[in-house]
């Protein structure tokens, strides 16, 4: 007898969006990603997060700021995380919250939509801020972010010089198009949107920078790609994508 085939699973379920190239998971308590995994190697490839950068709350910790960097940033705190849409072919989940400060004092609204498409290596974020708290003037040191941290230490990043892909071990970027974080195995590359400027931290971390003092912008639209064997096309399709005609 022929077997029947398996139909194909959701996209998304409760917190998890998948498809062929890879799975990520949603941290129900933050509403930021918890891991990015993919099917060929062992281990998390990426977290992300949304936060406020605040240079000038170094001065009420008990602590040193070298010692603790992560004490001047704001921390996730989700009121929903939802999944909006999941069948064969799309899948998105939309995260709700506040960031706080360490006090748990807000300092910004935030909804963050993620979607995963069949067939496609980008993972697309729909970031949208709703700012109280003006980051200080310094845009450099102050300024809400979406932060990346990956755990391969190796890994070399490149970033886009007029869609050409340029090694780097700058602190300060520019690179509107992508930024590329290569590991032996595994090539993760983060699809900026024209949003140009992003901010390194060590051998694992990077910020790219949404709102500085003065920005009106609050929405906001990124990827990030599993394997893309070729940044540039993907980068420039990123920043128009194709329109979706009404039945």
């Amino acid at each position: 007898t022929r077997k029947r085939r398996q139909p194909e699973p959701p996209l998304a379920e409760q917190g998890v969006l998948r498809n062929e190239y890879f799975e990520l998971r949603i941290d129900p308590t933050t509403g930021s990603i918890h891991s990015l995994t993919d099917y060929h190697t062992r281990g998390n490839r990426l977290t992300q997060q949304l936060a406020l950068r605040m240079p000038a709350w170094a001065s009420t910790l008990p602590v040193r700021a070298e010692e603790q960097p992560e004490m001047l940033y704001s921390v996730m705190a989700a009121d929903e995380v939802v999944v909006t849409a999941s069948n064969t072919q799309f899948g998105e989940i939309i995260s709700r919250g506040r960031l706080v400060d360490r006090h748990a004092r807000r300092l910004a609204g935030f909804e963050q939509a993620l979607r995963v498409r069949r067939g496609s290596r980008v993972l697309e974020f729909d970031i949208r801020l709703d700012v109280e708290r003006e980051p200080d003037p310094d845009p450099w040191n102050s300024y809400y972010a979406l932060r990346l941290a990956w755990g391969d230490a190796t890994a070399e990043m490149c970033r886009s010089v007029h869609l050409t892909s340029q090694s780097t071990d700058g602190v300060q970027l520019e690179a509107p198009h992508f930024v590329d974080v290569r590991g032996e195995k595994t090539r993760t590359t983060l699809l900026s949107g024209g949003l140009p400027y992003h901010r390194r931290f060590g051998l694992r971390k990077l910020d790219t920078l949404l709102v500085v003092r003065g920005e009106t912008a609050r929405r906001f639209r990124l990827g990030i790609a599993v394997d893309l064997p070729h940044p540039a096309p993907a980068a420039l399709s990123f920043l128009a994508p194709p329109k979706v005609l009404s039945q």
